[in-house]
């Protein structure tokens, strides 16, 4: 894709605090470089795990389930054990209960890589449809847990 073409599809959205906190955390974390750079290729990845879960009995559990691993990679592609142990502070600051502040810093990640994901393609027609999809799957992440069912 040409970048005159990216640029003029691109999408400006009001930032939710989900995402203002995501574009934080990767800051930390310290791999936005790393999104940028590799963006083409990671995109095609959560794409990839778009198509793999529509259909699925439970799509939103799977598509999370398969593009957590995609975000926890880029964090441990880029990030030194020193970085690292100050993300997870910095995580747990935030999240005192969290078990593992891991899991919230490739949650936020994830989306922020979203995020990025919906603004290059949500304005270009062919992309639009599935990057809906793949930013209301996110959605659920910022979701508050549900109370389980009782027989």
């Amino acid at each position: 894709m040409s970048e005159s073409i990216t640029q003029s599809a691109e999408v400006t959205l009001p930032e939710s605090g989900f995402e203002t906190l995501a574009a934080e955390a990767v800051d930390v974390v310290g791999v936005r470089e790393v999104i940028a750079t590799a963006a083409d290729t990671i995109f095609a990845q959560i794409e990839d795990c778009e198509t793999f879960a529509s259909g699925s009995p439970d799509e939103n559990a799977i598509f999370i389930a398969a593009t957590l691993p995609i975000a926890n990679a880029v964090i441990h592609y880029r990030t030194s054990k020193q970085q690292l142990a100050q993300a997870r502070t910095w995580a747990h600051e935030r999240w005192p209960d969290e078990k593992d502040p891991t899991f919230a810093l490739a949650t936020l990640t994830l989306i922020y890589i979203i995020g990025e994901g919906w603004r290059r393609y949500g304005g270009i027609a062919e992309k639009k449809a599935m990057w809906e999809r793949i930013r209301a799957r996110a959605a659920t992440l910022t979701e508050a847990p549900r109370p389980a069912a009782v027989a």
